[in-house]
């Protein structure tokens, strides 16, 4: 059996599943065939063929074309194009620097190993360009898996397994971008006159709204998962942040206030800016440098195994 992948596209990440044109080509031996000296198309329904499917198919297979054909030595070939939401399990630990391994089973529907038996012949695919991934290693292999669904009977089945790996520049872009600069202007509040309520308070709220817009944003494209991705570590410590800007606000807020009553105990609300603004940059600053560093040595490990899968 031989893979070749035409194209992926529609690749649903909230629903983990892609789509894919294929073909595939299927060759063995069958001493009931007429014996010919050149290859010979004949009618699909003539002869006895294997009936493949897509075991991992999220919306059933499409079968466009099928080609029929004898060889010499009473050999068969069966090409057949076809089309098939694919589903798979995707890892967003560290969405959007996040690497998968998608796989395309395929086995017969009602022809046990005692039947039919494949092996695999390799798989290629077509250049594919999609601005949000980029595919490595397609490799084909063969096992045997026990079907409930059949008594417990052990079918042969073929896996097409190929690697992807995210482009991170539209996330970098459209969302890590704008969020430093949100931080930066929420920074800012804290050189804003405390007596410049609206102005202040509007900067808040603002910085406040906009990362939970983000991260709506941004969550609304994946499924929902029990775990946290580096994304939403990032963002959650950016609205930490852009919340813990409004508390301090907040804090000045009632030290002036009280300064009047008081004022040998509310005499520091202008410290408390001044703290404020070198602990929140530091702070950021450092959060940065680590969530970076891990991201980037996660994708140093990444393509070093692609790039030993590669060679093996």
């Amino acid at each position: 059996v031989h893979f070749h992948v035409r194209s992926l596209f529609d690749i649903d990440e909230a629903n983990e599943h892609f789509g894919s044109t294929m073909l595939m080509t299927l060759r063995w031996t069958d001493p009931s065939v007429e014996s010919v000296t050149e290859p010979k198309d004949v009618p699909v329904t003539s002869i006895w063929r294997p009936d493949m499917i897509i075991v991992n198919s999220a919306k059933g297979t499409k079968i466009r074309k099928e080609k029929l054909t004898i060889l010499p030595d009473h050999k068969v070939e069966y090409t057949k194009r076809m089309f098939a939401a694919v589903q798979v399990d995707m890892d967003y630990t560290w969405f959007p620097f996040d690497s998968h391994k998608w796989t395309i089973a395929c086995q017969s529907l009602t022809y046990d190993n005692k039947k039919v038996v494949f092996e695999a012949a390799g798989a290629t695919h077509d250049k594919i360009d999609n601005p949000l991934w980029k595919v490595h290693n397609f490799t084909a292999a063969v096992h045997n898996v026990k079907s409930a669904a059949h008594e417990g009977a052990t079918f042969s089945r073929i896996s097409a397994t190929f690697q992807v790996s995210r482009f991170q520049s539209y996330y970098i872009a459209q969302v890590v971008l704008p969020l430093v600069f949100i931080m930066f202007i929420s920074w800012m509040s804290f050189w804003v006159d405390a007596a410049a309520v609206p102005a202040r308070t509007t900067l808040c709220v603002i910085t406040v709204l906009t990362v939970l817009f983000l991260n709506f944003k941004v969550s609304a494209g994946l499924p929902k998962i029990s775990y946290l991705t580096w994304m939403d570590t990032y963002m959650q410590v950016c609205f930490l942040l852009a919340v813990g800007s409004l508390i301090t606000y907040i804090v000045v807020l009632y030290y002036e206030y009280n300064n009047a009553r008081n004022p040998e105990v509310f005499k520091d609300a202008p410290a408390i800016d001044h703290h404020a603004r070198w602990i929140f940059a530091s702070f950021f600053g450092l959060f940065n440098v680590i969530m970076f560093a891990l991201a980037f040595t996660h994708l140093n490990d990444a393509n070093r195994q692609h790039t030993n899968a590669a060679i093996s």
